[in-house]
């Protein structure tokens, strides 16, 4: 499908008024990039196995078979200095649409608040700062009188966010985050004057719980159910749910969907002390996502890739 000639500068313009939504990319596995999407939450790797150290690796492919369709790949570490009650870590993320692409350079910081005196209970407070260039080449692009003259056009910009985890032992988790908490604006100019590109504020609510499961004759079985809510002015409400079901200690699945008719499907393996691995743990996984209205379908399905490292330096 060579749909993104028209598709693609038509959202680019869109996004050059105050009127766009969305802005930020999305993901099928939004319980693995909570880190991202909330610079207060903590790693699953570090809750369940002590690990304090973290690395992973994203890539989401959003239309499959769609020329210049959406494409986002991150990179993203994690560290956990228990004794000091903070939580360390840098993003570095690509996100692009056709001619238009953005990377990002995020460093994070937080600190955890005990609630009790094992720490079982706590909340962290946390702040994402960064740097965001900004790319367009539209050269080409000529829509009926108005022609921007932007090939190669390179803005650079500040980002922060705010975020807020509250977790309960090993059994529930709730967290707000305001990516972009500022909406701070960026101006581009060219022959025919000046485009806003305002950067509207994101609110996003996260949580999940877990219920204790016995499958594959394994203790370290679990059900885990998450939920996020994502609001963006002039935008619709997004609501997503997730269940994952770990089996054992060597593979997962898991089964999830949205307010935007779709519906995906997840499967990955661990790596770790059960396949003899004793310096640390792996994870690696996939989703894949099918669009159930009419209009998700014409734009093809999703893909999403990922790949986590987490491990103790102090062993």
């Amino acid at each position: 499908m060579k749909i993104t000639k028209y598709l693609f500068p038509f959202f680019f313009l869109l996004g050059l008024t105050p009127s766009f939504g969305q802005q930020l990319p999305t993901f099928s596995l939004f319980r693995d990039n909570w880190n991202v999407l909330n610079p207060a939450s903590v790693s699953s790797d570090y809750l369940f196995s002590n690990n304090p150290m973290s690395i992973f690796a994203t890539y989401r492919n959003q239309w499959n078979g769609v020329e210049g369709a959406p494409e986002t790949a991150l990179l993203n570490w994690e560290y956990v200095l228990d004794y000091w009650n903070v939580v360390t870590g840098l993003t570095l993320m690509h996100d692009q649409a056709g001619e238009i692409s953005t990377t990002g350079l995020f460093g994070r910081f937080g600190y955890r608040i005990n609630l009790d005196r094992r720490g079982d209970r706590f909340i962290n407070v946390a702040l994402n700062v960064g740097v965001v260039q900004y790319r367009a080449d539209l050269a080409d692009l000529n829509l009926g009188e108005t022609i921007l003259d932007l090939a190669n056009d390179l803005i650079y910009y500040p980002d922060f966010g705010v975020g807020f985890m509250y977790y309960h032992d090993d059994l529930f988790y709730l967290g707000l985050s305001i990516p972009q908490t500022f909406g701070l604006s960026t101006s581009v100019r060219n022959d025919n004057g000046d485009f806003e590109i305002k950067r509207n504020q994101h609110f996003y609510l996260m949580g999940g719980t877990y219920f204790d499961v016995y499958a594959f004759n394994s203790d370290a079985s679990y059900l885990e159910l998450s939920g996020f809510l994502k609001y963006v002015p002039n935008a619709p409400l997004a609501i997503d749910v997730h269940a994952r079901m770990q089996l054992g200690e060597v593979l997962y699945v898991g089964l999830g969907g949205g307010l935007s008719q779709t519906a995906r499907a997840e499967a990955g393996i661990i790596i770790g002390e059960s396949m003899n691995f004793n310096a640390g743990q792996v994870r690696v996984g996939a989703a894949y996502g099918i669009g159930l209205s009419r209009y998700a379908q014409a734009f093809g399905n999703s893909l999403e890739l990922h790949a986590i490292y987490s491990f103790d330096i102090g062993r």
